[in-house]
């Protein structure tokens, strides 16, 4: 077992400082606003794309399935590592370990720890909403060799984010030796774990958005739509390149004393990879949400609703049933003829000829 570090004196920086750099515990250089504005956006963003989610798949598609369960439930302990993350940067996270006091450090850690079990509690429902998603779009029908990477990839991930979300609870025995290394008692190679960890978030963020990719590519269709449907994984692109950046300050954090500066640059990243994450499960829907809206977007233009009216000649749609209506009550020889298809079902189903 290593030995114990000493505890430094209260008034004394919680880190000697490197040769000429004074200690300054009243105004030091701090990565806090860098925080503060990425914890805002986190939860601004996630939000309202989240909520625009819900209510989609409740009130437009009236089918709430098992990946927006799973989104919520990732949005929610997200919220729940922001909230805490924001706590530590309130106590000196951000900050030099000489720029600090012991004490500061004491409840970083402690609440550093608390923030790894609600990480892998949040990444892990992400990333199965995202796979759970792909599942049902691309895969409802044929299950090829796509479907089962997709299933086998949930079973992995469930079972490594399961065992990291024990680490932490089990890191030191006691457990008060993880924010008080002084005290006797034994601890985890947790450096090399989370090394691990890190690594397997890069590998298997990779995976998840190669799939979809693969098959969008794949489809009947034209480049500039193949470009545009990929584009809704771009939150995916931007998640694999938070966690490698990740990965870089994880390195980085075994090689250094600075726990306070190097690990809160670390969680900026994650903060970062668990948004995107939540914003690619939910740009899926965004289309749909916009069809629903612009369907009762009121339009003063009359020639609007002759346009609309007049769009789906064949296979008429509730919204140009409803132009038709809107025509037909104008009685003012605004409609014209031939009537369209939309035009003549509602006139067979209020009873008319729909010559």
């Amino acid at each position: 077992m290593a030995q114990s570090p000493a505890v430094p004196p209260p008034n004394q920086p919680a880190l000697a400082p490197p040769p000429g750099v004074p200690a300054e515990f009243f105004s030091p250089f701090t990565l806090r606003p860098y925080q503060a504005l990425t914890i805002v956006a986190s939860v601004l963003t996630t939000t309202v794309m989240v909520a625009a989610r819900l209510y989609t798949k409740k009130f437009i598609v009236k089918a709430l399935k098992w990946e927006d369960y799973t989104c919520l439930v990732g949005w929610a302990t997200f919220i729940a590592y922001l909230g805490v993350e924001w706590s530590i940067g309130t106590h000196g996270g951000g900050t030099h370990m000489w720029n600090l006091h012991y004490s500061q450090v004491q409840y970083q850690k402690r609440f550093g720890n608390y923030e790894d079990i609600l990480y892998s509690v949040s990444l892990f429902f992400t990333k199965c909403s995202i796979l759970l998603l792909i599942i049902r779009v691309f895969y409802s029908v044929k299950h090829d060799f796509g479907y089962w990477l997709s299933q086998a990839l949930i079973v992995v991930n469930a079972m490594f984010y399961l065992a990291f979300f024990f680490v932490p609870i089990f890191q030191c025995s006691p457990r008060t030796k993880i924010w008080t290394p002084e005290e006797p008692g034994r601890c985890l190679d947790v450096d090399a774990l989370y090394l691990a960890s890190a690594s397997f978030n890069v590998v298997s963020d990779i995976a998840m958005l190669s799939i979809p990719i693969y098959l969008i590519w794949n489809l009947q269709m034209s480049a500039q739509r193949k470009i545009g449907v990929s584009a809704i994984f771009a939150a995916g692109a931007l998640a694999c390149i938070a966690s490698i950046v990740r990965l870089v300050f994880r390195v980085n954090l075994t090689k250094t004393e600075d726990y306070s500066y190097v690990k809160f640059q670390g969680v900026l990243w994650a903060m970062a990879e668990i948004a995107c994450g939540l914003l690619c499960s939910c740009l899926v829907v965004l289309p749909r949400l916009y069809q629903h809206l612009a369907s009762i977007t009121p339009h003063n233009s009359e020639s609007d609703t002759l346009a609309r009216a007049m769009v789906d000649q064949n296979n008429p749609t509730p919204q140009s049933k409803r132009d038709w209506i809107q025509l037909h009550n104008r009685n003012d020889g605004s409609l014209p003829s031939p009537p369209s298809e939309a035009y003549k079902e509602w006139q067979r189903e209020r009873g008319g000829t729909g010559a």
